[in-house]
């Protein structure tokens, strides 16, 4: 397994970068264009979150995003100090909710929020909330078809001289 992080100020101006190094990510590891945007997507919805409601948007704080590569998935970590999610929250995410289930010609119908949780429930095909010690952590896990991941990992290693 491969992992590192990246860390941001907790700044929406930052979160270009977790959208940069997803994609830079992807592209080494001939992830599908369908499944590098999903990720990319989730892990900026996260970041953008984590901004938004842990940090109140407050910039003075950091957040981090670590990458787990494995054969056969990617794992992104987003760990902060922030406020805690709400347990309601944290059951959307698990659950799924229907707040998608809107009719887009009525733009009553649309939600004002909420809807972040339902994307990264409907396109990572995990993804776990949990606290401790004072430190939240979301992993989003994407399982990556057989001619994504890990044959550009064990090259990249090989290449490399590195043991993986």
């Amino acid at each position: 397994m491969s992992r590192f992080r990246l860390v941001i100020e907790s700044s929406l101006s930052e979160v270009f970068l977790i959208s940069v190094v997803v994609r830079g990510v992807c592209r080494q590891l001939e992830v599908s264009a369908a499944d590098t945007a999903a990720l990319e997507v989730c892990a900026v919805e996260a970041v953008t979150n984590v901004i938004r409601h842990a940090y109140l948007g407050a910039r003075e704080h950091e957040l981090s995003v670590e990458f787990a590569i494995s054969p056969g998935r990617l794992d992104l970590y987003v760990r902060d100090e922030g406020k805690s999610m709400p347990d309601e929250h944290a059951a959307k995410l698990r659950q799924g909710s229907r707040v998608l289930g809107f009719d887009p010609r009525d733009l009553r119908a649309v939600p004002e929020g909420g809807m972040g949780l339902q994307i990264i429930h409907e396109l990572m095909d995990e993804a776990e909330y949990s606290r401790e010690a004072g430190i939240n952590c979301l992993r989003l896990t994407k399982f990556l078809r057989a001619s994504e991941g890990a044959e550009a990992l064990a090259d990249a290693a090989h290449s490399s001289g590195a043991h993986i």
